[in-house]
């Protein structure tokens, strides 16, 4: 779906901004995009970059062009993406964006953009690098940087970019225009938490992965609220096909926020999550310290980075849950 009409609804300053430094050929040679969990950082920084780029802007990327397309599909010579949120960027990334952008541009148009997303996830040797291609940037050359954490960021290569902060929208609001796009309530509730456009979670919601890991969380909380053992046989079948860091996460992410809302269902006797409330009511019921197990949950989400087996990982998620 065209990205357009979330930036010019949702993000109407930085929509604004980027036109008229557009129109005036007058753009910073680096901007920093950042904002909340759920803020599709990485969907801006792309249509930016599009932006700069397209052969018909009006006044941004029209989204259809050659150019534009080419870029979705990364077969634009002259723009490089490097994504922190997979895996993180190491200095010979770095160094590769470099020696390309050193060298004359292959394209007609003879601008070059990088786009480094979460570029907070990225070892110090290659922050370091950036920062001294940010210090000497070359001509005709923009980098569009992404962070959920500017504090996690070096100052100095944030002190060499324009930044703009990206508003987040109510939840109740993206919610029901994901539901208006014919996305199911239950998944139109779940997701509105981790996105913060209706459109991505139409996207989020169609995809089989979404679906295997979505379900599989169900069955094991289910599972959970039943006994220990059944929980341990449900993980060990969901461990059977979740091998993936993004899947792995995405499961831990979505166990937390189902223990966030125990929680808060025991302290408040209210549901945030209403479409899932018999699991909800059956974790406040089952586990005796559910903001414990939370705690726990999320401190074993952070050894994901460190390429523990996921089975394993899996399955000590199931006993730490399940013991009393």
């Amino acid at each position: 779906m065209p990205f357009a009409p979330y930036v010019y609804k949702r993000q109407p300053v930085l929509a604004r901004m980027f036109s008229l430094a557009l129109a005036a050929s007058h753009l910073g040679h680096a901007y920093l995009l950042t904002g909340e969990e759920g803020v599709p950082l990485k969907q801006t920084a792309l249509f930016l970059a599009k932006s700069i780029l397209c052969q018909h802007p009006n006044p941004l990327a029209d989204e259809t062009c050659l150019t534009c397309t080419r870029i979705d599909n990364g077969a634009y010579a002259d723009f490089v993406f490097l994504d922190g949120e997979e895996e993180t960027v190491k200095k010979e990334a770095v160094t590769q964006i470099e020696e390309s952008f050193s060298k004359t541009a292959l394209e007609k148009k003879g601008i070059m953009v990088y786009v480094i997303n979460s570029v907070e996830n990225m070892t110090q040797a290659a922050a370091n690098a950036i920062l001294k291609f940010l210090e000497e940037p070359t001509p005709d050359t923009y980098a569009i940087l992404t962070t959920k954490n500017s504090a996690k960021v070096l100052p100095t290569i944030v002190s060499r970019c324009q930044v703009f902060h990206l508003r987040l929208a109510p939840q109740n609001e993206i919610k029901e225009e994901a539901v208006a796009l014919g996305v199911k309530e239950e998944d139109a509730e779940l997701l509105s938490n981790f996105l913060n456009e209706a459109s991505l979670i139409k996207d989020e919601a169609a995809d089989p992965g979404y679906q295997f890991v979505k379900d599989a969380v169900v069955d094991f909380l289910t599972s959970l609220t039943r006994s220990r053992q059944a929980a341990r046989f449900a993980i060990e079948k969901a461990s059977l096909s979740i091998k993936d860091k993004a899947s792995l996460r995405k499961l831990f992410d979505f166990v937390c926020l189902f223990l966030s809302a125990a929680v808060a269902y025991r302290d408040k006797a209210s549901n945030p999550l209403p479409a899932y409330d018999k699991i909800i009511v059956g974790l406040a019921n089952k586990l005796s310290s559910p903001s414990e197990k939370l705690l726990q949950a999320m401190t074993m989400r952070q050894e994901i980075e460190s390429n523990i087996n996921a089975g394993l990982l899996l399955i000590h998620l199931a006993e730490c849950l399940g013991k009393e």
